[in-house]
């Protein structure tokens, strides 16, 4: 998965629980989607991006962009590629026997 479209799915679930905790709990908190749409603006003029940089600084980010969860290191540690297809189950069958 790429990075872009990981900070859009946090910016969309950071504004929808913005919104419910405003709604139901206290109005104070429609600030928090207030936030993330002021993030989402500087980072388009700036280009500097805070969950970016935290998902760099937590060695997610490979060196194409695309999010490795668990990190980087993990998935080179265990030999896998993120792209790397699961090979199909073997499948047994057993023979009944008839008494």
């Amino acid at each position: 998965m790429y990075v872009e479209h990981v900070i859009r799915v946090m910016a969309g679930v950071v504004v929808l629980l913005g919104v419910a905790l405003g709604f139901f709990v206290n109005e104070w908190c429609l600030l928090i989607p207030v936030f993330a749409g002021a993030n989402l603006i500087q980072s388009a003029f700036t280009g500097i991006c805070p969950p970016i940089l935290l998902l760099r600084r937590l060695g997610w980010l490979d060196k194409n962009d695309q999010v490795v969860w668990g990190g980087v290191d993990k998935a080179a540690a265990s030999g896998t590629d993120s792209k790397e297809k699961l090979a199909a189950p073997a499948t047994t069958t057993v023979a009944a026997s008839v008494a």
